[in-house]
């Protein structure tokens, strides 16, 4: 049996192969991904793209059988993780989100599989990180003004925004394959984020928009280096909770 971890960014997979024997990186499309293992269980690392479509797609491409030969075993479990947005008062940065339930702005709605669930309070618990669960809503845009992420809050209940677990968990569901999501906080509900629409083109960050931007707006160059360096950290931090969630995952029963 093999667990897929699958991301949005690279930031977010950083150093992972240092410690998951991962090999070199391959391409599916949009998806890259490395294959290695961990504590007897086969691993795929992945990272999809920002965005719901993307994250559709990915998810896709490694829950379809013959699509990835690199992957020999099938997949037991495929976790959603990354950073996330506060939309709530009380969280801090860096702080972990299991995700129970995951919606989207349409009104649907996907859940984290109760045994992947159960495997993550123990691994999260195992670890020195502070963590609580909450909802999680899936937007296909990046929520940075704190007026918004106030409305949000009010509109649907949502703890935290993101921008590709809903899909990832639909696609499983769709697939028949347990699926587990994890965030990490990287901006509090009164953090205020740059516009990224002015630089971000179908949910890619152009370059010379970014560039021309930022003359404009010389202060969120800063703001843009915080968010790297928090999701760098929750990157690292997300390692130590998949080394005890990994072994649990593989000790399911089918």
């Amino acid at each position: 049996m093999a667990v897929i971890l699958l991301a949005a960014m690279a930031a977010e997979t950083s150093g992972f192969g240092r410690f998951f024997r991962l090999g070199r990186e391959r391409r599916a499309g949009e998806l890259r991904y490395r294959v290695g293992g961990f504590e007897g269980t086969a691993l795929l690392v992945g990272t999809c793209g920002i965005g719901k479509d993307k994250a559709a797609g990915a998810t896709e491409t490694l829950l379809t059988p013959g699509r990835l030969s690199e992957l020999l075993a099938p997949p037991q479990a495929i976790v959603s993780f990354g950073v996330a947005g506060a939309l709530g008062p009380g969280y801090q940065l860096h702080e972990f989100v299991l995700c129970q339930s995951i919606g989207d702005e349409a009104g649907g709605r996907v859940d984290s599989d109760p045994r992947l669930a159960a495997a993550a309070r123990e691994s999260l618990d195992a670890t020195s990180y502070l963590w609580r669960e909450a909802t999680s809503l899936t937007v296909n845009r990046v929520i940075g003004s704190p007026i918004e992420k106030a409305a949000l809050h009010r509109e649907t209940g949502a703890g935290i925004v993101e921008m590709e677990s809903f899909e990832i968990g639909r696609v499983a569901a769709q697939n028949r394959v347990p699926s587990l999501t994890l965030r990490a906080i990287s901006d509090l509900d009164e953090t205020p984020l740059p516009d990224f629409s002015k630089f971000m083109v179908e949910n890619r960050v152009d370059r010379s928009k970014l560039a021309i931007h930022l003359v404009k707006h010389p202060r969120d160059g800063a703001r843009l280096a915080h968010f790297l360096a928090v999701t760098r950290t929750a990157a690292t931090r997300f390692v130590r909770v998949f080394e005890e969630l990994i072994p649990r995952i593989g000790n399911l029963s089918p």
